[in-house]
């Protein structure tokens, strides 16, 4: 849920019980993703509503005044469709089998008969325009394209390859009707969202059938039993940035991710490595970045090794480590070790690498 921009995840939901208010009023329990945000960690005037992470990191607010998020599709047709119309029109289209290039073309066609709309969609030439470059100011030659060319564009669905919808309040995703229309994607950034549970993750999987790149930097997502049949099967990079996750969900939810190459799990709470459940599910992996994770024993990372047997890349920066060793049947393919800033007490381990 979103209460303007502040984020933060629903605990409790009914009436206040530590004093006595109007019957009609719903009140949400909230642990605030930033806890400078929160008031109490869930217990007010001694009555526990939930219980908070973070001291002070939660807040009771009436649910009338929070957003609960908006769908993948809608949250699509308000960034890159400026009309309504044609985004009902491409779709009945799409659903129908005629081709999107077609129909936008059908369109253009439709109102360059008029000059207001041949005037849009014409491309002009501004000979005066400048840029102002590395080296000196210099004059290029700038093209300016109408409305129609720029719709064309980007919404061609059915072809598009790279999609960022960061920051818009997403929490919930039409598997079918995304599907049927970005079945093509390659690259997807759902970065700053409000997706709320992995299973919704994983009903993406055969959506994005080609898709190689995937980024859910930002949502908090409750840990669920997953169909181990899903997956992504093309994903070779995968960026967990700032998700809650610790090794104890992420053994639960890496599986999905197990073609990928390049795993970023940044600034999450992966210092309970003896949490971590072994699987057949990062065979492929050749960069972990594991940075700024409160990670202090380095025995508990080496043992995960053995589970990463084509790791050549492994960033342990801004962490908690103050001894490292790395034995001799783990990590037998690493090249590349990133380990600054941490509480080393001396560097002989430099020596044994």
């Amino acid at each position: 849920m979103a209460l303007i921009d502040d984020i933060g995840t629903v605990r409790y939901e009914g009436a206040l019980q530590h004093k006595e208010s109007d019957a009609e009023d719903i009140w949400l329990g909230v642990e605030w993703d930033d806890p400078k945000r929160g008031k109490h960690s869930g217990t007010v005037e001694g009555f526990e509503y939930f219980k908070s992470a973070v001291e002070k990191g939660g807040s009771l607010i009436r649910r009338n005044k929070v957003e609960f998020g908006t769908d993948l599709m809608k949250s699509l047709q308000k960034r890159y469709f400026k009309n309504e119309k044609a985004w009902l029109e491409a779709l009945s289209k799409i659903k129908e089998g005629v081709r999107v290039e077609d129909e936008i073309e059908s369109l253009k066609q439709r109102q360059v008969e008029s000059e207001s709309a041949r005037r849009e969609i014409s491309i002009e030439l501004d000979e005066d325009a400048y840029f102002k470059t590395s080296k000196n100011k210099e004059k290029i030659q700038v093209e300016f394209y109408g409305f129609l060319d720029i719709w064309q564009k980007i919404n061609d669905l059915q072809n598009l390859k790279h999609l960022s919808l960061c920051g818009q309040q997403i929490s919930s995703v039409q598997s079918e009707n995304v599907g049927n229309l970005l079945a093509n994607l390659v690259e997807l950034s759902l970065e700053n969202n409000l997706l709320w549970s992995w299973q919704q993750v994983s009903d993406m999987a055969h959506c994005f059938p080609h898709l190689e790149v995937l980024s859910l930097s930002g949502n908090r997502l409750a840990c669920q039993d997953l169909d181990p049949a899903k997956f992504f099967p093309k994903l070779t990079r995968t960026i967990l940035v700032n998700m809650n996750l610790c090794w104890r969900d992420a053994s639960a939810v890496l599986p999905l991710f197990r073609e990928t190459a390049e795993l970023i799990l940044c600034q999450n709470r992966l210092s309970d490595c003896a949490n971590f459940q072994p699987g057949a599910f990062l065979q492929n992996l050749r960069f972990l970045n594991l940075e700024n994770n409160q990670i202090a024993d380095f025995a508990q990372i080496n043992s995960l090794g053995k589970e990463m047997p084509k790791l050549e890349k492994l960033n342990l920066s801004l962490n908690k480590l103050k001894e490292f060793f790395i034995s001799q049947d783990n990590f037998l393919t690493l090249t590349n070790l990133s380990l600054e800033q941490n509480e080393f007490r001396d560097f002989k381990f430099v020596d044994n690498l």
